[in-house]
């Protein structure tokens, strides 16, 4: 036909064919449009009733007009050639993306939206597709899709919604399975739709409704997730066997799939319709949640029809001031995930990889845990509420347990079970409330001072503050003339009683009880500002004795189920993490390591650890740096750090957490296509990239005497970077970066006193340093020996932005102010960075520089540096990076979310 004429429509090509006709290229003359003409089976038209019927329902399916379905036009009829005329989709099929494997998790979430979209919107006027597979869905690598042949299943029919199995034994649509022949569609008794993609009701040849699609729509997104068919045998019989009794293979889903998707596709693929989600608008709202950043795990847990609950949606909660303290310093040093020497103890545990519990939108806290461990109390803040839930940590749905518009501390389980207290605030005024796990209302133990200070109020109960025997517990109080205070309260009779008199200079909180009930551990921070410290009291009223300085933040403290360690959250390192002190031997180590911020630490009895992340969900951007676009290139529910952009502005490389460790990707601007380069169960981070762009440069925790790493990214060859670097083993590199020449690689790096220097190496081993002390990070200029670094500033506060050259030890400041994380553009004309505003909320600025005229000289600022994308929210711009060329910025913008991790057995008994 490719030449002839159908109407006003000119063949020019042929595009497919399938057991619904061929399917032709053809220009509307008249139109001047392209458009795809699916010319009909002769055996079809032969049947006059049944190509009756067929207009009719042509004319029920050209009603559908939405962006994401592939429109009808209308019927053409030539001589004994009958056509149905419909919207030309250019691109690859979903089928043919699939090829390769799974799609990345982001597209893979947008092209689930659109689907359900175009679903809903032809449920809505009673259309149901029936034969919704991969092959009908154009899936371009720009992000849109488009699902074709909406309604031709039923269209084609051959005797309606009342089809008999012989009847629909006739329908040619079987003949799309990718394991048919002619042959078998009228020798076998298959049933409509593509083996592999039925529902299992159209499996068994009875009526089908909206729910086949919704059963359809499940199989095709745990294959776009997962790259795996669900359902794929030797033989159409096979297939149908599976899809009758296989059972679902759930562990072939990514690690990092959120639970709301599992609950999703756990309702879409129920066998039993009636047990089915009903309704794809159901799964569209789950989807636009979770595309917004609002990750709705309790929605779908019950009534497949029920609203997702308004509790576990929101943007943001506001953080405890000993969480904002720790915020501003993990900022700083991020990438502080190798471990630092510390004092070893076979018996003191190392970091260990743990697992979410949670990961709702807003922010999660861990508050205790049930004295069996089966369920974890906890508070969870979003649109300025903060709300307690008990979640049973062996898999369901949270349980509400306290409503409130007003902030709530995290909830403190009473060891006997019957109580769980939590401290709340209302009307500017302080309590301490006691509810039962069972649920009803909650009753005030005791009433504390006006919430001035705010420190005093916010740390009223610390994690164990109950008695072993549940009858009494331990709170911190301010008092009438000054000063803080620890109390003691029994449950019966509310009889009160000072236990510790106040520090002088010093605010009192977030006591913990020993399980012995004999001593207490509580957190003291100078009233007039300053980093807190923890002390050891026993009750037998001796003096509180220091168990850190004030050398780092040390807070929310908790014992160990054996009382002979104290668990709390430190910044010593430079970034927020839970660690553990031996009493005895005053020896620590740390527990979590993480690029984000971990806090809150709730001990079991059997010695599970939870902890809660802060900043877990980001995504990645490129803005233009002249402000005329801006596009995001990734949807992720984990934590990405240090992007880097190619040399040749085609690529980024990305440090990820996706799967537990921190770990080396690489994401293909292009195609979106991500992919992991490292893998080993140490800490990979830092990437950046050779000035030739075929390899990567990153630090690792691998091997002690190599912590900096080459790898080429063609052929994949994986080689340490420096033979002499056994003379810095003891320090902890934090960042390297390449001289644009390739002769050398610069290194910062921190000591245990917490000093900071810079060392440089070259691949035959000559290592020089320390340099440039208190330097954080650094950037080579573009001539190799010149620098752009920060150190903090004197006295402290703000840091500085200078540049120094390493031959002739030129130094110079450019600029002064909290930034962070530099590039330079190529032509040295640009340096990017972050610019912190009270250190909370972090915005992308560029500064103009003028290069040097002659060699030695260094670069100066022209001017002040200007914003190039606005954060909205604390910690909403991070990893900003210049592209080679100076107009394009790279950033991530995360969500204030916090989700609760659990270390199994992280802790003895």
């Amino acid at each position: 036909m490719i030449g002839s004429r159908l109407g006003p429509y000119e063949i020019t090509a042929k595009l497919g064919e399938g057991g619904m006709g061929e399917v032709y290229r053809a220009t509307d003359s008249r139109l001047k449009r392209e458009v795809a003409i699916k010319v009909l089976p002769a055996a079809f038209i032969a049947d006059k009733e049944r190509l009756a019927r067929f207009e009719r329902e042509a004319q029920l399916l050209a009603q559908l007009n939405h962006t994401n379905i592939a429109q009808i036009f209308g019927l053409e009829t030539s001589g004994a050639t009958h056509a149905l005329v419909m919207e030309l989709v250019d691109g690859p099929t979903l089928a043919e993306r699939l090829e390769s494997g799974p799609l990345p998790f982001a597209e893979s979430l947008s092209f689930a939206l659109q689907i359900a979209q175009a679903l809903e919107e032809a449920h809505d006027k009673g259309i149901v597709h029936r034969d919704l597979k991969p092959q009908n869905i154009k899936a371009s690598s720009e992000g849109k899709a488009k699902v074709l042949d909406f309604g031709l299943a039923k269209a084609m029919d051959p005797a309606g919604a009342t089809s008999t199995a012989a009847d629909l034994a006739r329908s040619p649509t079987i003949m799309n399975s990718p394991t048919l022949t002619a042959a078998h569609g009228t020798q076998l008794g298959v049933i409509l739709g593509t083996a592999g993609y039925m529902a299992p009701e159209q499996a068994r040849g009875v009526t089908v409704d909206k729910r086949a699609d919704i059963w359809a729509f499940g199989v095709v997104f745990f294959e776009m997730l997962s790259g795996v068919r669900l359902f794929a045998g030797e033989t159409v019989s096979d297939t149908l066997a599976a899809v009758l009794r296989q059972e679902i293979d759930w562990s072939a889903l990514p690690p990092s799939t959120p639970r709301a998707l599992h609950d999703l596709l756990r309702r879409c693929l129920e066998r039993n319709p009636r047990n089915r989600l009903h309704d794809i608008a159901d799964a569209r709202l789950v989807l636009e949640d979770l595309s917004a950043g609002r990750g709705a795990e309790a929605g779908l847990s019950g009534d497949s029809t029920a609203p997702i609950p308004a509790a576990l949606v929101g943007p943001r909660a506001r953080l405890l001031p000993w969480a904002i303290a720790a915020l501003a310093i993990a900022a700083a040093a991020y990438l502080a995930l190798r471990k630092a020497p510390v004092a070893t103890d076979s018996a003191i545990a190392g970091p260990r990889r743990f697992t979410p519990l949670t990961s709702f939108a807003g922010v999660e806290q861990p508050g205790s845990w049930s004295p069996d461990g089966s369920l974890l109390a906890y508070s969870h803040t979003a649109e300025g509420s903060t709300d307690l839930f008990v979640l049973p940590t062996a898999g369901g749905a949270p349980i509400s347990l306290y409503k409130s518009p007003f902030d709530e501390g995290p909830p403190r389980w009473s060891p006997d079970g019957k109580w769980i207290a939590f401290t709340s605030f209302k009307e500017g005024r302080a309590a301490i409330f006691l509810v039962s796990p069972l649920g009803g209302p909650a009753q005030k133990l005791v009433e504390l001072p006006q919430r001035e200070p705010e420190s005093d109020a916010v740390l009223a109960l610390g994690r164990q503050p109950w008695s072993p025997d549940g009858k009494w517990l331990i709170f911190a109080r301010a008092r009438e003339k000054g000063g803080t205070a620890l109390w003691r309260i029994d449950l019966e009779g509310r009889e009160e009683r000072e236990l510790t008199p106040p520090i002088d200079g010093q605010s009192l909180g977030q006591a913990a009880l020993s399980p012995d009930g004999k001593r207490v551990v509580f957190a003291s921070i100078p009233t007039s500002g300053g980093k807190a410290t923890l002390r050891l009291l026993d009750l037998d009223g001796s003096s509180p004795r220091p168990l850190t300085d004030a050398s780092e933040n040390a807070a929310e403290p908790v014992f160990t189920p054996a009382g002979d360690r104290v668990v709390f959250v430190s910044d010593r390192t430079g970034e927020a993490n839970v660690w553990e002190i031996d009493l005895a031997s005053q020896r620590r180590a740390p527990l979590t390591f993480s690029p984000t911020i971990v806090n809150a630490p709730a001990v079991a009895r059997d010695g599970r650890l939870a902890v809660a992340t802060f900043g877990h969900q980001t995504d990645l951007y490129i803005d233009a740096v002249d402000g005329t676009s801006q596009r995001r290139l990734t949807f992720h529910t984990h934590d990405n750090f240090g992007a880097k952009i190619s040399p040749d502005g085609r690529k980024v490389a990305y440090m990820s957490n996706r799967t537990g460790d921190p770990e080396i990707w690489l994401l293909d601007l292009e195609s979106g296509e991500e992919r992991k380069l490292t893998d080993n169960p140490a800490g990979d981070w830092g990437p950046t990239w050779a000035p030739d762009g075929r390899s990567i440069v990153f630090v690792s925790d691998r091997d002690a005497a190599h912590p900096v790493w080459s790898l080429a990214l063609d052929g994949g060859k994986l080689e340490p970077v420096g033979k002499g670097i056994a003379a810095i083993e003891a320090l902890r590199p934090l960042w390297a970066q390449w001289a644009p020449d390739g002769s050398r690689i610069g290194l910062a790096t921190f000591d245990d006193k917490g000093g900071s220097a810079l060392w440089t190496l070259t691949r035959d081993g000559n290592v020089a340093g320390p340099l440039l002390p208190g330097l954080r990070e650094l950037e080579f200029y573009r001539n190799g020996r010149t620098v752009l670094y920060t150190r903090p500033g004197e006295g402290g506060g703000d840091f500085e932005l200078r540049a120094a050259d390493l031959e002739n030890g030129a130094d110079a400041l450019l600029f002064r102010g909290w930034v962070r994380e530099l590039t330079v553009s190529a032509d040295g004309r640009l340096v990017s960075f972050l610019l912190a505003e009270s250190h909370l909320n972090l915005n992308l600025f560029v500064l103009e520089l003028a290069p040097p005229t002659r060699p030695g000289d260094l670069p100066r600022a022209l001017g002040a540096p200007r914003v190039v994308t606005e954060g909205k929210g604390r910690w909403h711009v991070h990893n900003g990076s210049l592209s080679a060329d100076g107009k394009l910025a790279l950033y991530t913008r995360d969500t204030d979310t916090a989700d609760i991790f659990v270390l199994a057995s992280a802790l003895p008994k």
